[in-house]
């Protein structure tokens, strides 16, 4: 059987456009979850600051984890890194959804930042 397979030029643009609609990722983590906070400090009976320190969590853990990820991207391959960061992204997600313990919380938060910051970095290599 002869399966036909995209030009290059063609991977090259749909590969440009998975890659800007994923950019804004790490906005939509902390812009969509921001308003949330006190709704979440109710539901879980924490102080509000416990909840905020969510935020911080993942914004120390998306900025670290960028120092490192363009040499772990450039040795061990951006596609399949970056497809594994995006179900983690989303797996972390979930959990968070369906938490109720802060510190589980806490934790998502710090897979998500990492996560984040994977897709970012794989995702700045494609441009």
């Amino acid at each position: 059987m002869n399966y036909h397979r995209p030009s290059k030029q063609s991977d090259t643009r749909i590969s440009t456009w998975i890659a800007f609609a994923l950019l804004p990722l790490s906005g939509f983590a902390t812009d969509i979850y921001v308003p949330s906070m006190p709704g979440m400090a109710n539901q879980l009976g924490v102080q509000e600051v416990q909840v905020q320190s969510t935020l911080t969590f993942f914004l120390v853990s998306y900025g670290l984890s960028q120092l490192f990820m363009g040499s772990i991207l450039d040795s061990f391959g951006q596609y399949r890194i970056g497809l594994f960061s995006m179900v983690i992204f989303s797996l972390a997600s979930f959990v968070i959804a369906l938490s109720v313990s802060i510190n589980v919380i806490l934790l998502m938060r710090v897979i998500q930042g990492i996560s984040a910051a994977t897709i970012f970095v794989a995702n700045g290599h494609i441009l």
